[in-house]
């Protein structure tokens, strides 16, 4: 049974110039030639780790993981072949997608190669614009750019470019600085060179401890004098050139910032703040200025098939010096070993202490290998944070967790992605269902996942669970232990603050968060609706302004019209309920601020049938109380008073007790002499008291 697998790839194809008219003259020579042809590429083509695929003719067909290793493998045959009388080459070049089976490779991959290096001039290798870019940053390889044209069985034109190489190092990227000794992917070594490769870097790293540390070096001096441990991990740049591969690095970033948070008083940039340098062209010291950390690691990861390269380099922010690099070329099944390490290494390098994830330090199964492999193409899509990314997250959870039932940070995943599908979505009862399903997966396989008890929180605190709000806390508090620096537990936990009128330690959250994660747009809208229900809208509205446009609608649109309604600015909130019925026309957040607005410019009638849109779609809602509220807000305008203090019983019992909005809200004051209103109020403080000295 044969085997497939589809991977990025770089192909290479070799070619013997007037090789045909060598055998119409001279059989026995042109056969020697091609016998000293492979005697030279065989063996060039296992130095620069590529794969020897097969022989066509005089032509030789071989894979490697880089352009860079197929560029400089092309380069050294050039080199061996000029050595030997008659014995010059063509050579094509082309990265990427092909598909590899029983030994052999298909696709346009091989096509673009082949039709390159048929076109090549003698003596000279040519490689398609995919290699080109790869290639551009590297002062031992020039370019010049030849033509563009169309390939006989490929669809789009092709850029062609002829390269010439200078040297032939000994593999070293120009784009990753402050390494010199590198190992390369794929490069196979014995248990003997392993055993020893790891006592002369755990030497090395002994020595370099001592030296660093004894001496009193700018670095230790600039930790000295910020009094801080502080990191950003930015993005780890994608270099396998292929869009595909972005989860993979993403989730790479995202995984080490979760092990470097396990650093004790260590303060840790989140994965939302960081993100925004994919791909910036900021400086170290800049980002580090903006950030406000004193140091910040970045670096690289190339897959290629199971064969991972990661680069890392921990620099100081304010010195441009580096404190610590390394290179990891690895099976894909030593990621998790990776990972652990990575942290460990810039642990030891702050002189702080690190504690290993116990599920992370693990050995891992092949099984869990794959799965992890699929949790990080999921978490790229959740991370969209659209409809359509969300229910492709879903699909690719259910398929980790089906690749290994045991494996918790999966169900804790997948049991996060159904809440978000429940509470922004689609409020069909089945997915809370399969939440809490999933939830409780992931406790039971691991009780101190911090992600678990986040989601845990979300889904308890519903109307169906009456927002129990001191079990949501303690819930979100459990899970700060276990992660000090996770800003998304600090976020809700803010948000579950604000909803009760809290408001000191509501503050107190998203400052840490915000110190965490300076510039997350997560953190600046929570820091925007703890405004809101201080009723400090104008301040609101000043926070929202950073946001980018629509930026969380509809429900962010909503409170943005309700403040410039409250504020008087009464033509904007026009124009942004306009907007957000054309976009969302039948959603309860877009009918119920529609509905403020129609009843406090006197138009009753508009009103009545805005609400009654929004109170028929919103029912379902994971968190219908906003509608209510605006529900109140409208009767109360029309003088509908009963209603209107029935709309705000609702929203206390639904999950917004939020008695200071209640006793100062100016929508309400026809109704503060009513004794019914009086009572609501009365009840609402008890409440307000008890959770100011309980929580």
């Amino acid at each position: 049974m044969s085997t497939q697998s589809r991977q990025l790839a770089a192909i290479m194809f070799t070619d013997i110039v007037g090789y045909t008219a060598l055998m119409g003259k001279d059989e026995q020579k042109a056969f020697e030639l091609l016998r000293k042809n492979r005697e030279i590429q065989k063996p060039l083509i296992k130095l620069f780790h590529g794969s020897w695929i097969k022989e066509l003719g005089d032509g030789v067909l071989a894979s490697f993981h880089t352009v860079t290793d197929a560029v400089f493998c092309a380069a050294a045959i050039h080199e061996a072949g000029n050595n030997i009388e008659g014995l010059q080459l063509r050579i094509g070049i082309h990265l990427g997608e092909v598909i590899f089976e029983d030994k052999d490779v298909f696709g346009d991959g091989v096509n673009i190669a082949s039709r390159l290096q048929a076109m090549a001039s003698p003596g000279t290798t040519w490689v398609s614009e995919a290699v080109y870019k790869n290639l551009v940053n590297k002062k031992e390889i020039s370019s010049e750019f030849i033509r563009e044209e169309t390939l006989k069985n490929v669809s789009e034109p092709v850029k062609m470019y002829e390269i010439s190489v200078k040297e032939i190092p000994g593999y070293l990227p120009d784009n990753i600085k402050a390494y010199q000794k590198q190992t390369s992917i794929g490069k196979p070594l014995r248990k003997k060179t392993i055993f020893i490769t790891a006592i002369i870097l755990f030497v090395g790293l002994v020595a370099a401890y001592l030296l660093f540390f004894n001496k009193q070096t700018k670095q230790t001096a600039a930790f000295q004098s910020t009094g801080e441990k502080s990191i950003a991990v930015l993005p780890f740049v994608n270099m396998s050139n292929d869009k595909d591969q972005e989860y993979f690095s993403d989730g790479i970033t995202e995984d080490i910032i979760t092990q470097v948070s396990k650093i004790g008083d260590m303060k840790v940039i989140s994965r939302t703040a960081i993100m925004q340098y994919k791909d910036t062209k900021k400086t170290v010291k800049e980002i580090g200025k903006e950030l406000d950390v004193s140091t910040i690691l970045e670096g690289s990861v190339r897959r290629a098939g199971n064969q991972i390269r990661i680069v890392a380099q921990l620099i100081n922010v304010e010195t441009n010096e580096h404190l610590w690099a390394e290179t990891y070329d690895k099976d894909f099944t030593q990621i998790f070993a990776i990972q652990s390490n990575v942290a460990e290494q810039i642990a030891s390098a702050l002189k702080t202490k690190f504690i290993a994830g116990k599920d992370q330090a693990k050995e891992h199964s092949r099984e869990r290998l794959k799965a992890y492999d699929s949790y990080l193409r999921g978490k790229f899509y959740f991370n969209e944070s659209t409809k359509e990314s969300v229910d492709s997250s879903i699909t690719i959870f259910e398929q980790t967790v089906t690749i290994d039932p045991e494996f918790a940070l999966g169900y804790a995943a997948l049991a996060l992605a159904y809440a978000e599908k429940f509470f922004n979505y689609d409020a069909a009862k089945k997915w809370k269902e399969s939440a809490s399903v999933a939830l409780e997966k992931a406790i039971s396989l691991n009780p101190d996942l911090p992600e678990a008890y986040h989601t845990r929180a979300r889904l308890m605190w519903t109307p169906e669970n009456h927002f129990p709000h001191e079990q949501a806390v303690a819930s979100l508090r459990y899970a700060l232990s276990l992660r000090p620096s996770f800003i998304e537990a600090r976020n809700l936990l803010s948000g579950i603050y604000s909803h009760i009128a809290i408001h000191a330690k509501a503050l107190e959250e998203v400052q840490k968060a915000r110190a965490l994660n300076p510039l997350d747009l997560e953190t600046l809208a929570q820091t925007g609706h703890q405004l809101y229900y201080q009723e400090k809208y104008s301040e609101m509205l000043a926070v929202f302004e950073k946001l980018p446009k629509k930026y969380g609608w509809p429900f962010n649109g909503s409170r943005t019209a309700e403040a410039l309604l409250r504020t008087g600015r009464r033509n904007e909130a026009k124009q942004v309920i306009d907007e957000l019925l054309l976009n969302f026309p039948n959603h309860a957040h877009s009918n119920s601020i529609a509905a403020v607005f129609f009843a406090a410019g006197g138009q009753n009638e508009l009103a009545e049938q805005k609400i009654e849109v929004a109170i028929n779609g919103g029912q379902a809602l994971g968190h219908f109380h906003h509608t209510t509220y605006h529900a109140a807000v409208v009767y109360a305008l029309m003088n509908k008073t009963i209603d209107a203090i029935n709309w705000l019983k609702q929203t206390a019992d639904d999950g917004m007790p939020c008695y200071t909005m209640f006793i100062s809200d100016p929508y309400f004051n026809n109704l503060r002499k009513l004794p019914e209103f009086r009572d609501f109020l009365d009840v609402q403080k008890k409440q307000w008291e008890y959770y100011k000295a309980t929580l």
